[in-house]
């Protein structure tokens, strides 16, 4: 499947889009911009997933945690219990051993204290093209659908 990712111009088959048919991909607090991006990338990566976008506590509630990775913006855009992205992760894991999270930061040490509060390891939005980040999104895919 990582091969198919470097080429571009491919279109995904209709096995990969039903393999990921029962995957959300909730894009948790992230601008308008950030967001088309994360769209354009979950679709490159894991064609046939839902995609969400997720602005509010109330929005992430309705989510749940099965069928569900969220990528979580390290400073959050919207209106939730934290602005901090990396407490959010924490603060759904600790209600929910289950909850798939992968942060979106650039900063390494944002990155550690994440996958400390329980998210998978997680990638900046400047690697969005990166195979290593494509394969991140798909282990984080397939803790969730398991």
């Amino acid at each position: 499947m990582f091969e198919r990712l470097k080429k571009s111009n491919d279109v995904a088959d209709a096995s990969e889009q039903t393999q990921w048919s029962g995957l959300t991909v909730g894009l948790v607090g992230h601008c308008g911009p950030d967001t088309h991006g994360l769209t354009r990338f979950v679709n490159r990566v894991l064609p046939g997933a839902r995609i969400e976008s997720v602005h509010t506590g109330s929005e992430l509630e309705a989510l749940g945690a099965e069928g569900v990775v969220l990528l979580v913006n390290r400073v959050l855009d919207g209106r939730f219990e934290t602005g901090n992205g990396v407490e959010l992760i924490r603060q759904l894991r600790n209600r929910d051993a289950d909850v798939v999270a992968i942060l979106m930061s650039n900063f390494t040490d944002a990155q550690q204290d994440a996958e400390a509060a329980g998210a998978q390891p997680g990638f900046g939005k400047s690697q969005l093209k990166d195979d290593v980040s494509a394969a991140r999104l798909c282990e984080a895919a397939q803790a969730a659908i398991v």
